[in-house]
């Protein structure tokens, strides 16, 4: 009569709602059934957190990348403003000096993807390294997906021409 708690195992064959309903209704007022909490039911809400913050980050870095690339080729349009006006002198076209810019942008989205999506995939591996050594876990290599490599593939290059859109138009007014 003394007890302040009580575990009990059940059969697989049980249902766990079945089993607190009815053991609930044994027991003397003042008393409750509480399922406990797994391991694995308590890192589902960090599971959950970890994604989400990695999903902001990877947002924020979408975000910084594309005004990183509007400033770096503003930078490029005003430095190479008499270049352009000289194109433009020699019977140029508004659409040739867009093209240069969108090539341009072109060779640095898919240069610098190829670059970035390579050193994160091994930033990965060395990161995850990191984090058994410090767990103390020794696990296999994680396998790489191919979701994440694809997305880099895909939005490097998309997010490098849509920053090369405002300095283009910039560049053929000059």
């Amino acid at each position: 009569g003394k007890a302040t708690s009580a575990c009990l195992l059940l059969d697989s064959t049980m249902d766990v709602d079945d089993a607190s309903d009815v053991i609930q209704r044994q027991l003397p007022p003042g008393l409750m059934v509480a399922r406990g909490a797994s391991s694995s039911e308590l890192t589902k809400l960090t599971e959950a957190l970890v994604n989400i913050s990695l999903n902001v980050v990877g947002a924020l870095a979408t975000a910084a990348a594309y005004f990183t690339g509007v400033n770096t080729f503003q930078m490029s349009v005003r430095e190479r403003q008499r270049q352009f006006a000289l194109f433009r002198l020699v019977g140029a076209t508004s659409d040739q000096i867009r093209h240069v810019m969108y090539r341009e942008a072109t060779v640095f989205g898919v240069d610098g993807t190829v670059l970035g999506v390579g050193l994160g995939v091994e930033g990965g591996r060395v990161l995850a390294g990191g984090m058994n050594d410090l767990f103390g876990i020794t696990s296999s290599a994680m396998p790489l997906r191919a979701d994440p490599v694809l997305g880099g593939l895909i939005f490097g290059p998309l997010v490098t021409l849509a920053s090369v859109w405002y300095p283009a138009r910039v560049a053929c007014r000059t």
